[in-house]
């Protein structure tokens, strides 16, 4: 009897349903897209991330071509001839 019973609850909880009450559609539309937001100010701060790796790393090497180019523009000077 405790069997039998056990079963018919389970399959009433099964193709029934759940008994707690389910939340309207604007609440769930509303945390779906608040969930976007937040996946969205992710990306977005990775993306600067990146873009500011890229380019600190232009800009030093720019530096870096500007030194060579003076070094060699004034090896005479450096070299004493």
């Amino acid at each position: 009897a405790c069997g039998g019973a056990g079963i018919f609850i389970a399959l009433l909880v099964v193709y029934a349903g759940p008994f707690s009450p389910q939340p309207d559609i604007g609440t769930s539309i509303g945390e779906i897209a608040g969930n976007m937001r937040a996946a969205a100010c992710g990306m977005a701060i990775s993306v600067g991330a990146i873009f500011v790796q890229v380019v600190h790393i232009a800009v030093l090497i720019i530096a870096g071509v500007m030194l060579l180019i003076g070094i060699m523009q004034n090896l005479d000077s450096i070299l004493g001839s």
